[in-house]
């Protein structure tokens, strides 16, 4: 592992904008550019020093190094990249040793490239020992580019190799050994070493075969154990290989050779990835607000080795020019500022990887707020002389969204509007020479950066010094009338139905209760008139009256019936007692008794004890007419006291207790 210093100057004291407070380090690791797959891989570090010092890299490497200042509102721009690569260092030995038997006197070594050379390999050792000779080794130097290497072999004889890696920094440890037989049954076997290879959409690639055999084997290959005829994309050669041309995505797949002859079988398996450009991504709104748009997207499906993104966004209101902007690998959204209300903006990116441009997403087209003008409240937005209307521009509210100016326009009766003026915002507006006492309609067009809002007005001039009053509309052009809205007109029709409904329930109920009233006194019959009683009898005549059957005890009370109110001014010590059953129907079934005329009795005094008794004898007793007209079942309670029978059914329960108290 490497490590690397840095150091760095503060930014000119004219573009700090500020106290510098640290410094953000990004440093990327950047894969080889044959790698399809590998991508960057970049980290960040900060301080409050003007140098750093990177610990732990990777040996022979390169990294791209940038430097941003902070100050406490902040990160600033980043400084151009700077590129660098670490030291060399020893390389990891050779891997996959294979050794076949290629003929009874020779023998076949091959391997794979160190997983990291960390730096330039020079060569690879190939270490040789005879097993019977126990401790002398052979050291054969291959080139770099070499893969396999022929060595000379006795039958009989065991053998034992192993290989190192060199480059400028020195030899690689040891790699594993491989040992070997010479036999004089030369097998069908493949010294070809099984690879993944990664290879660009429309890119061509070989694949080897190579075998050793007596007698020579035959072969074959196969894609994905389905064997492999030649055409436009597969060519087999001579030498057994496997040649595929202008790629494509379903060639991606396991080819397998195999080889034999009639002492046996070997094969090989090369595993093919197809990269291409990246896939479109799906580009999303995530907010607005008057000034900005936040657009975010997740990383393309098929996004093998991705690079970066570029971000291209048209802004309507101002030019058809598509700008476009560089994003980081590691980037899922971006923020478009410094727009204005009601500003709308197509946006549209795509990635690119090691391959290349990949496909361009959709349109995204979305708009900044565009916050409405507010009028103000409506006895605040107009006033009106005889002569003028006035109209207070300067009491709109704009919400972010500026105002512009406004256009004025006015009509009365059924008149065409009349363009009266166009005023900037901030001041108020008089329109003079108008005729008393009329109406006026208004019409107030508000400009903003977003477009026009049409606002409308009723108002009339006075007749005299005193001021009408009047509500101004402010009604949006275009805007719904209440009865239109659907959370506004609904309650306002089930409100009038029930309101309908109620009236019609209390006039069926009122005809009805005159019905039933009306029947009752064309029901009622005159013969069954009630009597009427009196606590109050004669007490020398008291002796020789039959005794009446009464239900109840008759107490010291008079129960009568009441004719019309008597002209006669009744005591001030006359308390009333009224007792219901619950069983009683209710007295306000009628709305009106029947009156009964009656005619006054006057008894002699003397068959009373005192002159009060035939004071209340002449005021309540009455006498019977020649044709008794029929008496009201429920008299209302207009009445000072109610009427009582003894042949009433519906009134039997029903009592009024008169105290007479001297």
């Amino acid at each position: 592992m490497e490590n690397l210093e840095i150091r760095w100057s503060k930014p000119p004291k004219a573009s700090q904008n500020g106290k510098i407070i640290g410094y953000k380090i990004s440093y990327t690791r950047l894969s080889a550019n044959d790698n399809l797959v590998e991508e960057d891989i970049e980290e960040t570090k900060e301080t409050d020093k003007e140098y750093l010092q990177l610990k732990s890299l990777e040996n022979y490497t390169d990294y791209s190094i940038r430097i941003s200042a902070f100050t406490i509102a902040g990160g600033g721009p980043e400084s151009e990249p700077v590129h660098c690569r670490t030291a060399e260092a020893v390389p990891d030995p050779p891997r996959n040793i294979k050794v076949v038997q290629g003929t009874m006197q020779q023998a076949v070594l091959s391997w794979s490239t160190p997983h990291k050379v960390n730096g330039i390999i020079i060569k690879f050792n190939v270490h040789q020992r005879q097993i019977s000779n126990g401790k002398n080794v052979q050291i054969f130097a291959v080139e770099a580019d070499d893969w396999f290497y022929r060595l000379e072999v006795k039958i009989g004889n065991s053998y034992e190799w192993w290989m190192t890696a060199v480059n400028n920094a020195g030899e690689s440890s040891p790699s594993e050994a491989v040992t070997l037989i010479p036999n004089k049954t030369v097998l069908p076997r493949l010294y070809s070493i099984g690879q993944q290879f990664c290879i660009a959409l429309g890119s061509s690639i070989a694949l080897s075969c190579d075998a050793v055999g007596v007698p020579s084997p035959s072969y074959s290959w196969g894609h994905n154990n389905k064997a492999i005829k030649a055409n436009s994309h597969f060519k087999m050669w001579p030498n057994r290989t496997l040649s595929l041309s202008s790629a494509l995505y379903k060639h991606t797949g396991n080819y397998t050779c195999m080889v034999h002859n009639a002492h046996g079988t070997d094969s090989v398996t090369h595993l093919i990835t197809v990269v291409g450009p990246p896939s479109a991504p799906d580009i999303i709104l995530i907010s607005a607000t008057v000034n900005n748009v936040t657009v975010g997207w997740q990383r393309p499906k098929s996004s093998y080795g991705l690079i970066n993104y570029k971000l291209l966004y048209q802004m309507h209101n101002k030019s058809l020019h598509w700008r476009e902007v560089t994003l980081k690998r590691s980037n899922d959204r971006y923020t478009i500022n410094n727009l204005i209300c009601g500003s709308r903006v197509k946006v549209k990116m795509y990635a690119i990887n090691k391959i290349g441009p990949g496909e361009i997403s959709g349109v995204l087209d979305v708009s900044t707020q565009a916050p409405t003008p507010e009028p103000p409240l409506p006895d605040q937005a107009i006033s009106t002389t005889k002569t003028s209307i006035t109209i207070h521009l300067d009491l709109w509210r704009h919400r972010e969204c500026p105002l512009l100016h406004f256009v004025i326009e006015r009509k009365s009766s059924d008149h065409n509007w009349i363009f009266v003026t166009e005023r900037l915002p901030g001041t108020s507006y008089e329109m003079p020479g108008l005729k008393p006492g009329t109406m006026y309609q208004l019409r107030v067009v508000a400009h903003t950066p977003a477009g026009q809002t049409v606002h409308y007005f009723h108002a009339k001039t006075k007749n005299s010094s005193t001021e009408y009053p009047f509500i101004p509309s402010v009604e949006p052009d275009g805007s719904k009338s209440v009865f239109t809205d659907l959370h506004v007109g609904l309650p306002i029709v089930a409100s009038l139905l029930a309101l309908v409904l109620t009236l019609v329930t209390i006039a069926i109920c009122l005809k009805h209760k005159m019905w039933y009233c009306n029947q009752e006194e064309s029901n009622t019959d005159p013969i069954q008139q009630p009597e009427f009683y009196s606590a109050l009898n004669n007490k020398k005549e008291q002796a020789n009256l039959e005794p009446v059957d009464y239900t109840e005890e008759i107490y010291p009370y008079a129960t009568f019936q009441m004719p019309k109110p008597y002209k006669e001014k009744l005591p001030q010590n006359f308390q009333t007692f009224v007792y219901q059953s619950p069983g009683m129907v209710n007295v306000n079934r009628c709305h009106k008794m029947r009156e009964l005329p009656y005619v006054d009795q006057i008894i002699p005094s003397e068959d009373y004890d005192s002159p009060e008794d035939t004071h209340f004898h002449s005021l309540h007793q009455h006498s019977k007419l020649s044709r008794p007209q029929p008496l009201a079942r429920n008299p209302c309670p207009t009445d000072n006291f109610a009427m009582h029978g003894k042949n009433d059914s519906l009134r039997k329960n029903k009592y009024v207790y008169t105290n007479l108290t001297k």
